[in-house]
């Protein structure tokens, strides 16, 4: 298809592992590098908005603990991938594997990983350098409170540049041109420290498409930029379109993503009790997914995080793993055989495993054993300290395998076929992830996220 890897899960094993106006920045990069023409992409600019505030000063209102209360938000935020997202190691080395071909495209990928640091200005240096302070915090709480639907901007938006926004996807972020109004879920919420608007785009599945839905702009030219959807072109990652031609699109609030990734508690949003009221739709902001290494290794990078709440998000991440499918096995004698079939359902609301095709796969692990508990048969063996899966005749592995064709491996001066060179791959080699409850092949063709070298009937 051309276009443009553990926990363990009830037996089943995850690894993580129109017109337009090109804004083009040269400039001089550490070892004297010049800069490639900035990807420009619609929405809000770059020095168009008031800059971010601290999270910390977020976490003066909303962390509270005593006997008889807790208001957790901050502390599980700051346990959760999306707090870390601009400090994780992995992001960092992906920026150095493509960095190295195309000299400044890191700045896309800082849109997601650091979106207020990128709206600040501080994503030119493409390495990641020039972050500093709250950009570190990731997708934190100011992005998310300030954030306004692209596709409905509203009065409280500055001028779009580059025009509308055509579709979700690509970090096209639109933001509150304000620090002093934060959005959330509430038309009645008590203003104490800021004004608060109430926006039900903070609560749609859209939200999170902004950048859980990516397709490499490289592959169209910067007038197509202005008006093709993201899911029309490259894909590099299609977790909102998974999504929204799942059928959990369809059961309102629900089937959001929000409705499993920040599941509602009971509770206060924040400390000043006599003010404010007990809810029991207090959104818990531990945003979960599927990465229980990197909490682990953070700590050996950067000093003074919060190794507690980096465990708590890791724990939460294991659960979530372990609820994200159901597996049956049923062995049987065939002759002088034993066979086993395996049935793996699916049970999250995009395809099993989701997001960063390089850094996700699932395998069957099976073992049998004899009455002395001997192994006398085993596939999906994987050795834990080189990170090597072995390779087997009956291995089963669910996996998205991008790729160089060869008119572009020839251009970068590398071989032809699978790579881990994300941002440059254009082809998709193997796509058998099990799709969603809903699923339809003709709507996730129509959305460039269609099984590759696999069959599943609707």
């Amino acid at each position: 298809m051309k276009l443009i890897r553990s926990t363990v899960i009830s037996g089943v094993l995850l690894t993580l592992t129109g017109a337009t106006l090109l804004l083009t920045f040269l400039g001089n990069q550490k070892g004297g590098k010049t800069r490639s023409p900035f990807l420009a992409l619609p929405g809000t600019q770059p020095g168009q908005i008031a800059l971010a505030d601290n999270a910390l000063i977020c976490r003066e209102c909303h962390y509270y603990v005593d006997s008889a209360r807790s208001i957790l938000i901050h502390k599980d935020w700051t346990g959760s991938m999306m707090a870390q997202a601009a400090r994780d190691p992995i992001f960092y080395a992906a920026l150095v594997a493509f960095s190295k071909y195309r000299q400044g495209d890191g700045e896309f990928c800082i849109r997601c990983h650091s979106p207020m640091g990128w709206l600040a200005g501080r994503s030119e240096v493409f390495t990641g350098q020039a972050l500093a302070g709250s950009d570190l915090d990731g997708v934190q709480c100011d992005y998310c409170h300030r954030a306004v639907d692209p596709l409905n901007p509203d009065s409280t938006v500055n001028p779009l540049l580059l025009g509308p926004v055509p579709g979700y996807g690509n970090a096209m972020h639109v933001m509150e041109a304000s620090d002093s109004i934060k959005r959330g879920p509430y038309n009645d919420a008590v203003v104490i420290q800021h004004h608060v608007l109430g926006d039900p785009f903070q609560q749609s599945g859209n939200f999170c498409g902004i950048c859980h839905d990516i397709s490499n702009p490289n592959h169209i030219t910067p007038i197509e930029r202005t008006f093709l959807p993201p899911s029309a072109y490259a894909p590099l990652e299609r977790t909102y379109s998974e999504w929204l031609m799942s059928s959990y699109a369809q059961e309102g609030d629900a089937g959001t993503c929000q409705s499993c990734h920040m599941r509602d508690t009971t509770g206060y949003a924040c400390k000043y009790f006599g003010l404010v009221p007990l809810r029991n739709d207090i959104a818990q902001h531990d945003l979960t997914g599927g990465n229980t290494f990197v909490a682990d290794i953070l700590p050996d990078f950067y000093d003074s995080l919060d190794t507690d709440a980096l465990q708590r998000g890791k724990q939460r991440v294991a659960s979530n793993l372990h609820h994200a499918a159901s597996l049956d096995a049923v062995a049987y004698h065939s002759g002088d055989s034993i066979l086993t079939r395996v049935r793996i359902t699916n049970l999250t609301g995009h395809k099993l495993p989701t997001g960063y095709p390089d850094g996700r796969r699932m395998w069957i692990s099976l073992v049998a054993t004899d009455i002395h508990h001997d192994t006398v048969f085993q596939s999906g063996a994987y050795d834990t300290t080189t990170a090597t899966l072995q390779q087997d005749a009956q291995l089963k592995v669910y996996e998205t395998i991008q790729g160089l064709t060869q008119d572009t491996a020839t251009n970068y001066g590398l071989p032809a076929g699978p790579s881990f060179h994300f941002f440059l791959n254009d082809t998709i080699y193997k796509d058998n992830r099990i799709p969603p409850r809903g699923f339809t092949n003709i709507n996730f063709v129509l959305r460039l996220s269609q099984p590759v070298a696999a069959s599943y009937a609707d």
